[in-house]
C-alpha cells in the first residue's frame, strides 16, 4: 500500500540505530509543522523485521528491511472525530512521500525532498 519508505536514502540493511519505539512529535500539517491532537501519541515501533505503530486513531504494521520498507503496510480502519482523521489521513499522506530521513540522536526527521515532514523521538525521551 506504501511504498514510500522504500525511497528513504542513507540507511543499510544492518542499521539498527533505528529500531525501537518512535513518538511522532509533529508532523506537515496544511502548511507547517503540527502537534499531534492532544490526547493521543502516534508512534512506530521497528523491532527486528517488524514494524507497526498507530496514527492516534488506527494501527499501522509492515515488513522493515532496515531501511523502512515498509509496504505493504496494513491500516486498520476504524472511524473517529474528524480531528483525528485529519490527523491520520496527513501522517499517511506524508508517509507516502518520505525520500529520506535524518536522525541525531534520539531524534528522527521523515523527509521530502529535504524537508522535514514527520519529526519523531526514540519513546522515553523528552522532546528538546
Amino acid at each position: 500500500m506504501l511504498g514510500w519508505l522504500r525511497k528513504l536514502l542513507g540507511t543499510s540493511s544492518d542499521d539498527s540505530s533505528l529500531q525501537g519505539s518512535w513518538q511522532i512529535i509533529s508532523y506537515l500539517g496544511a502548511s507547517e509543522l503540527t502537534t499531534p491532537v492532544e490526547g493521543t501519541a502516534p508512534s512506530i515501533a521497528i523491532e527486528g523485521e517488524r514494524m507497526s505503530g498507530t496514527t492516534g486513531l488506527n494501527r499501522i504494521g509492515g515488513h522493515f528491511n532496515g531501511s523502512f520498507p515498509l509496504d505493504p503496510l496494513a491500516v486498520t480502519r476504524m472511524s473517529g472525530p474528524p480531528d483525528l482523521m485529519e490527523q491520520e489521513n496527513a501522517i499517511l499522506g506524508l508517509l507516502q512521500t518520505v525520500d529520506g530521513y535524518r536522525l541525531e540522536d534520539d531524534e528522527l526527521s521523515l523527509e521530502r525532498s529535504g524537508e522535514t515532514v514527520i519529526e519523531l523521538n526514540r519513546h522515553g525521551t523528552a522532546s528538546a
